[in-house]
């Protein structure tokens, strides 16, 4: 996994060419924002995926469509605001 910014979005790459891009306004409703914190962990998202130049991708505008586990178990600290 690798988390960057570029294009007005922050990107994270997971294994298998397919990518998460979060636009930067979608930022503001994350707690947690992804960054380096995020390498190890497992990542379910939920979206639409559609593909581009052979890479899986899904945009995902709010938090609710993420969700961090470690070891096959939520991570107690939530991605979204209270």
């Amino acid at each position: 996994m690798r988390v960057n910014h570029g294009g007005g979005a922050t990107w994270v790459n997971l294994e298998g060419r397919f990518a998460v891009r979060i636009p930067d306004e979608d930022l503001r409703w994350f707690r947690h924002p992804p960054n380096s914190s995020w390498i190890g962990k497992q990542v379910q998202v939920r979206g639409w995926l559609y593909a581009v130049r052979g890479e899986l991708r899904v945009t995902v505008r709010h938090p609710a469509a993420l969700e961090l586990q470690v070891n096959g178990v939520a991570d107690p600290k939530p991605v979204n605001r209270p």
